[in-house]
């Protein structure tokens, strides 16, 4: 589609894409283990998150909220991120809206 009257409302120039992965350990003797990344394609852009945190805060919380987080961290100006988390995207917003709600939780 290309237009000479629309202006595209997203610039993908300002895309992050987000996501993180938990392999829960079900052997007890194992400790679960998260990754996580963000990714800018306009600058080829991959940051890879190494997690050193208590092995009891390893879910997939950590992981995809650590990646929004990094997006945040090395972006300048607007942008937009691009997540499969929808648990992310609602903490965030009570995050912001009622704090109060999340005190002192895990994640």
């Amino acid at each position: 589609y290309l237009s000479t009257t629309h202006v595209p409302a997203l610039r993908w120039q300002s895309i992050w894409y987000t996501d993180g992965s938990c392999n829960s350990a079900y052997n007890l003797r194992v400790e679960s283990r998260i990754g996580a990344a963000a990714v800018h394609p306009a600058t080829n852009t991959t940051l890879m998150i190494k997690f050193e945190v208590d092995p009891s805060l390893n879910t997939i919380n950590t992981a995809e909220l650590s990646a929004i987080q990094v997006a945040l961290e090395h972006s300048s100006g607007d942008i937009v991120i691009a997540t499969d988390s929808m648990v992310s995207i609602y903490l965030i917003r009570r995050a912001l809206y009622s704090p109060y709600s999340i005190f002192l939780r895990q994640h």
